[in-house]
């Protein structure tokens, strides 16, 4: 479960293509305090309105707002919030 009061540190950053063509950021952040990993999805919505710098490796997050998917195990990324930049 992911939790709009934690903030996260970057791991991988990756973006790709769906089967539609569209692009599709993967986002694998890490819970500092547990080490626990929270893997995310930003669909291209998502990823054009976020600037390219927040998704460096160390930067530290925090998701404004998203939802989690219990099937796949992921969180669905809408807005995140620059906290401390590495």
């Amino acid at each position: 479960m992911f939790s709009t009061d934690i903030n996260y540190e970057v791991v991988i950053f990756s973006i790709g293509d769906t089967k539609a063509g569209t692009k599709m950021g993967k986002l694998q952040l890490r819970d500092p305090e547990t080490g626990e990993a929270l893997n995310c999805i930003l669909w291209e919505e998502a990823l054009n309105r976020m600037d390219s710098k927040l998704f460096r490796t160390g930067n530290i997050l925090r998701i404004v707002s998203g939802s989690f998917n219990e099937k796949f195990n992921n969180c669905l990324v809408n807005s995140l919030e620059l906290i401390k930049e590495a």
